[in-house]
């Protein structure tokens, strides 16, 4: 069963490991079965494999598995770990996959029910039902909802310590303090995050009946506008000179280019990289039909001549073989496991590292602003921007237009001459 996910025989000896039974071979079996995708099955597997190796070390008996100790593993362990085996990924991963750990080990009877349930932290409770609330109303990212809940949980811990937590008691003025006394030591982009969190929070204790008055239009509006600067973008030979950076006769160089052009030449983010699967290309028709984006709403895309090679090239000639459907993978131990989104931003770094340019930015965004920027200066509307971009509003695309500078000195107002 666990040869289906992973190859190299040392990542199956240790989940072979039979501390907890056969309890990994259990989970990943009934991961399948609820048709969990190969990628996340073999990213719970890996958590799973950490976790029963802290049990083992900790020589923790089968009878003392419960609730608080994936808490211990997950809120004490986690953050200083020094395990000789891999986290198996970060906390907002390790979290709901030892969770599904603990219950498949109870279901085949490894691990004892507790006796009596096991309490849970009022905190813990409330940002559960909070991020289960972002999650199916508004449809909240994970990464959205542990961003929040961060927010929150600090917020409610200086708030009450050790007190009895009741919303109820709230005041405009605890709510108003909070954030100016943040703001002070935050720079404004985290003081507008805390601040948008706290809305959410007190939309979401309203609605629940937990407080009576609209706190959310009390959050202090915190000064950082968007259009505020410029977009960071490169120029036609700064772009020119990243994509001739990539030794294209090696599999890795094939598979980078290709993820630099998918960025620059149609404005994809590393996520959606990351995602991108065999099947959601039509060759034919040169379309990219992009499933998973970050308004969770399919999107046609164009495939033009030159990323649609660059693709090609990698799936022919540089491309491991692997089962799985995901276009970009591992080329490393163990061969063929798909990309994660950070892979994706640490192999562009990598790249502007290589050509040594004095760039804006080294992050992955800044190819989407190149692609805007290029479309602008060659006479594309904002609309059409907005669009290929995937921009939910075209407030979003309006900062481009301060880089039309052609277009902003027709429309802008002679200067009033000075009578003497």
């Amino acid at each position: 069963m666990l040869e289906a996910y992973f190859k190299n025989p040392n990542i199956l000896s240790r989940l072979e490991d039979k501390s907890l039974g056969p309890g990994i071979p259990y989970l990943a079996e009934y991961l399948s079965k609820q048709g969990y995708s190969i990628r996340t099955i073999t990213d719970y597997l890996r958590a799973a494999a950490h976790f029963n190796y802290w049990i083992r070390s900790e020589h923790i008996p089968l009878h003392n598995i419960h609730e608080k100790t994936v808490d211990k593993f997950l809120y004490e362990h986690f953050k200083e770990c020094h395990c000789a085996i891999a986290k198996g990924g970060p906390i907002r991963q390790s979290r709901p996959a030892t969770r599904q750990f603990l219950n498949v080990l109870r279901m085949h009877d490894v691990v004892d029910l507790p006796e009596k349930p096991v309490s849970i932290s009022p905190i813990d409770k409330l940002l559960d039902d909070f991020g289960k609330h972002m999650e199916k109303v508004h449809g909240a990212t994970l990464s959205t909802i542990h961003s929040y809940s961060m927010h929150i949980r600090t917020f409610i811990k200086a708030k009450y310590q050790d007190e009895p937590i009741e919303f109820k008691r709230l005041c405009v003025e605890d709510v108003r303090e909070y954030v100016i006394t943040r703001a002070g030591g935050y720079k404004p982009k985290t003081v507008k995050s805390l601040a948008t969190s706290l809305r959410a929070f007190f939309r979401f204790l309203r609605m629940t009946n937990q407080i009576e008055h609209p706190l959310e239009d009390v959050v202090p509006t915190v000064p950082h506008w968007k259009l505020s600067t410029l977009p960071k973008y490169l120029t036609e030979k700064q772009l020119q000179c990243l994509l001739s950076s990539f030794t294209v006769s090696t599999p890795i160089g094939l598979r980078d280019r290709a993820m630099t052009l998918l960025m620059s030449g149609i404005g994809f983010r590393a996520y959606e990289v990351a995602h991108l699967s065999l099947d959601e290309i039509d060759w034919k028709q040169g379309i990219i039909e992009l499933k998973k984006s970050k308004s969770r709403h399919a999107s046609y895309m164009p495939l033009p001549a030159e990323v649609g090679e660059a693709l090609a090239m990698y799936l022919q000639k540089g491309r491991p073989y692997t089962k799985e459907r995901y276009i970009f993978v591992s080329h490393a131990s163990p061969k063929g496991r798909p990309l994660s989104p950070s892979a994706v931003r640490i192999a562009i770094r990598r790249a502007f590292k290589r050509c040594a340019l004095s760039v804006p930015s080294y992050g992955t965004h800044v190819l989407r602003h190149t692609l805007a920027t290029r479309l602008l200066q060659k006479g594309a509307r904002l609309k059409e921007i907005a669009d290929l971009l995937r921009h939910q509003s075209i407030e979003t695309t309006n900062i481009y237009a301060k880089v039309d500078l052609r277009g902003l000195a027709q429309v802008a107002l002679p200067w009033p001459e000075v009578m003497p």
